[in-house]
């Protein structure tokens, strides 16, 4: 893995590198969030546990409004850096009977 990222934004989380790093929301080292009392809190996964999984996906998504993430980037495989694309099933025509 890379060294640790500020990002002000997520594109996703789904890519051609989830097999290898996970998606995004696999990645986030720490959150900067604003709750509904109004304080805001730096949640990790060693200071508040249970918002940091609801946070990471594994609850209900109004916990409060996430101001900033920290993400841990990784370097790509290949020299040119990352590329784009989608999969493509060209012959699906070719098994009429599925």
């Amino acid at each position: 893995m890379g060294d640790a990222t500020r990002a002000d934004g997520q594109s996703g989380g789904i890519s051609f590198f989830a097999n290898r790093y996970g998606w995004v929301c696999d990645n986030v080292l720490s959150y900067d969030i604003v709750l509904p009392n109004t304080s805001i809190e730096n949640v990790t996964e060693s200071s508040n546990p249970d918002l940091y999984r609801s946070l990471r996906g594994a609850g209900a998504s109004n916990w409060g409004i996430v101001t900033q993430f920290l993400i841990e980037s990784f370097i790509p495989l290949n020299p040119a850096g990352i590329w784009g694309g989608g999969p493509n099933f060209s012959h699906w025509n070719s098994f009429p009977n599925l």
